[in-house]
């Protein structure tokens, strides 16, 4: 089972991506599920529904897909039981998770998912975040000699630093995106935007900001 948890950028934004998901995997109508709660939170009941219903074949084409918008609402029993579909997956079923603050969902359930940060990347041009890209690359398999001429050069100042990794973090959001929406896996790029994300709170801290990126490209 693909199982995504999108955050990041606006919630318009959040609906756009998952609109364009299900565009993009021919999923029709019938075989969206979506997770619906009148109450302030989403319980265990309204998990189990969405298991049972994803257990059956679709209706139109090859997949069905679950739906929990505004999942910060899910309660801890029922992230439990969302749990017990993520380790048992149905072969033909696949989920998105939206939500603004992943930080309250378990982290069990978080590391069996894509998580796909949108963030802010319009501030940056195409171009920039593809060489960006290319750097990131020869950071992550260049020769260790390579690696560290390139963090000297990144981290000449410690704004430098902190700009650069605003924009890799921008450039690996995009990557995480593209290979979600292609259903190709974001397995290498989503463990490298987790560690930038670790890495843009060390340098807001004051950490040194060589030790940091070394810590990121050389551990």
């Amino acid at each position: 089972m693909h199982a995504f948890v999108i955050t990041g950028g606006s919630r318009e934004s959040r609906l756009v991506w998952i609109t364009s998901c299900l565009k993009q995997w021919n999923v029709g109508a019938y075989d969206q599920v979506a997770v619906v709660s009148e109450d302030p939170t989403i319980g265990i009941a309204a998990v189990r529904e969405l298991t049972r219903r994803l257990i059956l074949k679709p209706f139109q084409g090859d997949t069905v897909v679950g739906l929990i918008a505004d999942a910060d609402r899910l309660t801890v029993p029922a992230q439990h039981a969302l749990l017990k579909v993520l380790e048992e997956p149905p072969i033909h079923a696949r989920l998105i998770v939206e939500i603004q603050n992943p930080s309250v969902l378990l982290p069990t359930l978080i590391s069996r998912c894509q998580l796909v940060d949108l963030g802010l990347v319009t501030q940056y041009g195409q171009e920039e975040l593809n060489e960006c890209l290319r750097v990131l690359v020869q950071l992550q398999q260049g020769a260790i000699g390579q690696r560290f001429v390139l963090i000297d050069e990144i981290c000449k100042t410690r704004q430098d630093a902190l700009a650069w990794t605003d924009l890799a973090l921008a450039a690996t959001r995009q990557a995480v995106l593209d290979h979600c929406l292609t259903g190709k896996s974001a397995g290498s790029q989503t463990l490298l935007l987790r560690r930038l994300l670790a890495a843009r709170g060390e340098l807001s801290a004051n950490v040194n900001p060589r030790l940091v990126l070394d810590h990121v490209f050389l551990s």
